[in-house]
Formats: C-alpha cells, structure tokens, sequence
C-alpha cells in the first residue's frame, strides 16, 4: 500500500513538473513571437496573466481529451470520421510524430491554427442549416459550449501571435 501511495506521489510530481514545464515553454514562445513579429513586448504586469492563459490553452486540450474519451457527453462528434480525420487530437498525435527539419517548418503554425479552430467549433458550435425545404449535405456538427475557458480573452496574448509547431509538438509531447 505504502508503494502504491508513493508511485501516486511521484505522478502527481511529475504532472505537476509537466504542466509547469508548459507554462514556461508557451509564455516563453509568445514573447520570442511578439518579438519576432515587431510588437511591444509584454510590461511585466502582463507575466502573471500569460502564465494564466498558457494554462488555460493547457486546461483546453485536457479537456479536448476527456471530451473525446467519453462520447457519450456529445461535446464532439467523435464517432464521425469526418472528425477523426480532420480535428480529433488523434490526428494531432500523427501530425506530431513528423519530423520538423526546416527552420520555416518549426516556426509554422500548423498545429496552433488547428487546435484554434477545434477551440473556436467547441466554443461557439457549428450546425447545419435545418431548411428541411432543402437538401443539406451532410457535415459535422458541434453544439456550443460557451465556457470561459473556450471564450476568446481566456488565451488573448497567445491568440494575438500564435504557437509555432515545434514547441505545440512540445507541449504535446509532455
């Protein structure tokens, strides 16, 4: 029993180092970016609240995971293959597994830009044009969450510049 308290322990550690870790990588990566891209950096009243929007876009994707394990909330259209493959973090995982070898690849936003938009679809929904008058060709739905933690000020800073896919692959990796 003393064991399995301790391995419990140290998992919480390490999820703890983890998640701190990733705090550190995204702020760090949105002042290189801002930097990189000619804006005013951030005064040092604003390093509190990036440190609290990297953890909610950390707090998104935990919940796009638990989100996808358990269909039976109907947040995602996980049994879709549409969804399969285009926006589950499934197919993020494959993405990751490719190796970044150009400079302009590691800076790219692919990663970001689809982990926003799969942010933005739980956020506000997408449904499908109920005219039963007409045809409507089948497509995904997403019913709208309007949670603060999807709301568009929650991650403000790392949205105003984006996350470059080498440190997403990072983030995911931890």
């Amino acid at each position: 029993m003393m064991t399995d308290l301790k391995n419990k322990q140290d998992l919480s550690k390490d999820l703890r180092e983890g998640v701190r870790r990733s705090i550190e990588i995204i702020a760090n990566e949105v002042v290189a970016r801002r930097r990189a891209q000619g804006l005013d950096p951030l005064p040092q009243s604003q390093a509190q609240p990036l440190a609290l929007q990297s953890l909610r876009f950390l707090y998104r994707i935990l919940f796009l995971l638990y989100a996808e394990a358990s269909p039976e909330l109907k947040i995602l259209p996980v049994g879709d293959p549409d969804y399969a493959r285009g926006y589950s973090l499934d197919r993020l995982r494959e993405l990751v597994q490719v190796e970044l070898a150009s400079p302009r690849a590691r800076s790219g936003t692919h990663l970001y830009e689809s982990l926003a938009l799969l942010f933005r679809l739980v956020d506000r929904g997408h449904t499908l044009d109920g005219d039963a008058d007409r045809l409507v060709e089948r497509g995904l739905e997403f019913q709208p969450l309007r949670a603060d933690l999807f709301s568009s000020q929650a991650t403000a800073r790392i949205d105003e510049v984006g996350l470059g896919d080498f440190l997403v692959r990072n983030v995911l990796g931890e």
